[in-house]
């Protein structure tokens, strides 16, 4: 059963994840209304909740700063498919029993069938560095965080022998 205003439902959610690049509180709600609804509803996702939740985390270590090797594509990708998920009036509405989150399975399959290099790069990453904190906030030239386990440069000269 498709409704009207499901009928262009996945063109009309990249538009808007399209609006939202660049605007990390419009990101941050959309992560937090989509994880509340994976909460809710995690048992229908049960095959895909492992990789929606890399998603999730990747693209908030994204937003805040402390990962940012996901590509625009995979930015826009991620985020068409999360509108779409967190929007009742999909392709196929929400409220339908049982039919309702079908059409929201297949979307966000093919979105992590899409970017699955990227979460995979992600989740390595998280599994060395994601629960370090560098206290020193020291950046690399290109405005990435500095590898945490990396010395200060040395000074240069002589050393003092005083």
């Amino acid at each position: 059963m498709t409704t009207k205003a499901g009928a262009g439902a996945f063109p009309r959610a990249t538009r808007a994840a399209a609006r939202m690049l660049g605007r990390n509180p419009a990101i941050e709600r959309l992560i937090g209304a989509a994880g509340l609804l994976l909460q809710k509803r995690g048992r229908r996702f049960a095959g895909l909740k492992t990789d929606l939740l890399a998603l999730l985390r990747m693209l908030k270590a994204f937003v805040t700063g402390r990962y940012r090797r996901v590509p625009r594509r995979t930015l826009l990708a991620a985020l068409a498919g999360l509108v779409y998920f967190v929007n009742p009036l999909d392709l196929v509405p929400d409220a339908l029993p049982l039919l309702g989150f079908v059409d929201d399975i297949g979307v966000l399959a093919w979105i992590i069938h899409k970017v699955r290099q990227d979460i995979e790069a992600y989740v390595a990453w998280e599994r060395e560095w994601g629960s370090t904190i560098d206290v020193e906030g020291r950046v690399e030239p290109d405005g990435r965080p500095a590898h945490p386990s990396t010395p200060p440069p040395l000074p240069s000269g002589p050393p003092n022998k005083g």
